[in-house]
């Protein structure tokens, strides 16, 4: 019986013998973890305890605050991000950018500039005291990475328009790509957080109102939130995103809409849906790009076989069984079988 289903299986490789097509970049939109907040240090006497405190929530509903906001002392936003799950590869973020809605910048005489780290891969999403750091770029603490001096200026964009408005450069993307794959480190950071951090260009203590107020996760709208942009390495066969071959989780979104087109389908069929190499159909090459990756990794051929009749196609006929010289191969495997 076994050699009898991997004839099979060679026939169903001629028989959809299609050009590989390269899969397609997919995109990511991550938003930061709840426990986002700020980081205070005051230059008076301290009511309790030590400076700098950890505030994980913000004031008000909606916001925190970039620089000196309560005179004097200063503050740093921190965004823990989840690192997502694409499976053990290497390198799968194709580009990352970071947004955030500046909705106010002080009324004070603003002259600094807001500098952009990245801090530290944790499997906690808490925020610590360790991750503060107000004053010029860069900051010299082992392992803090510089991703953009000068994210926020004076002049950036501020208002409430109900999404980011301020953007990674693109030095700030390529700094912000590489720190989040080598993150990744394989799959090993898969589930950790990223802690990004907003850090004000001076540690003067300036006594005027001069702060940048950042939109934050306890905003109502999530459109406000901060968020990362990512673009990912597709895993072949990988319709559901989560780095995994898998059956039926990934075969079922080809079966479930088998030859829709674009037209058909009301919008533009995405790999989720099971157009593999997004070409506008859902047809024989996504199920070769599936069935190939799923046999690759070690997955049953039956299961494979059992995939491909379910899709309704016709079996071969014994003309193009000859024409392929692989009748005689199929009837010599059933009778050992």
């Amino acid at each position: 019986m076994l050699r009898t289903t991997n004839t099979l299986i060679a026939l169903l490789a001629c028989f959809v013998g299609l050009l590989a097509v390269p899969p397609d970049a997919t995109g990511l939109t991550i938003y930061s973890n709840a426990n986002d907040g700020f980081l205070e240090v005051r230059d008076i006497l301290p009511p309790a305890g030590d400076w700098p405190q950890v505030h994980p929530d913000t004031f008000g509903t909606y916001n925190a605050s970039v620089g000196e906001w309560f005179g004097p002392g200063l503050t740093a936003i921190v965004l823990p991000f989840q690192i997502p799950n694409l499976g053990a590869v290497a390198d799968p973020f194709t580009d990352a950018n970071l947004g955030v809605m500046v909705h106010e910048i002080g009324t004070g005489p603003t002259t600094t500039d807001v500098d952009l780290y990245a801090v530290r891969r944790d499997p906690n999403p808490a925020i610590i005291t360790d991750d503060y750091y107000n004053g010029s770029a860069p900051d010299p603490t082992p392992g803090v990475v510089l991703i953009q001096e000068s994210f926020l200026t004076p002049s950036s964009p501020a208002g409430f328009v109900g999404a980011p408005n301020n953007f990674t450069d693109t030095t700030g993307d390529s700094s912000l790509l590489n720190y989040l794959n080598d993150a990744y480190d394989g799959g090993a950071g898969a589930g950790d957080y990223v802690f990004l951090r907003l850090s004000y260009g001076a540690d003067d203590f300036a006594t005027v109102y001069d702060a940048y107020k950042i939109t934050m996760r306890e905003a109502g709208q999530q459109g406000e939130w901060p968020v990362l942009t990512l673009g990912t390495v597709a895993i072949p066969g990988d319709t559901d995103g989560n780095g995994l071959v898998e059956y039926p989780q990934d075969f079922d979104p080809i079966l479930d809409n088998w030859r829709e087109t674009n037209d058909t389908f009301g919008t533009t069929l995405a790999r989720t849906d099971g157009d593999l190499n997004v070409d506008g159909v859902v047809n024989i090459s996504d199920f070769r790009e599936w069935k190939d990756a799923y046999l690759g990794l070690g997955g049953s051929p039956e299961l494979v076989l059992q995939a491909f009749f379910s899709l309704g196609v016709p079996e071969p006929t014994a003309a193009l069984l000859g024409a392929m010289g692989l009748a005689g191969m199929i009837g010599a495997g059933r009778r050992r079988n």
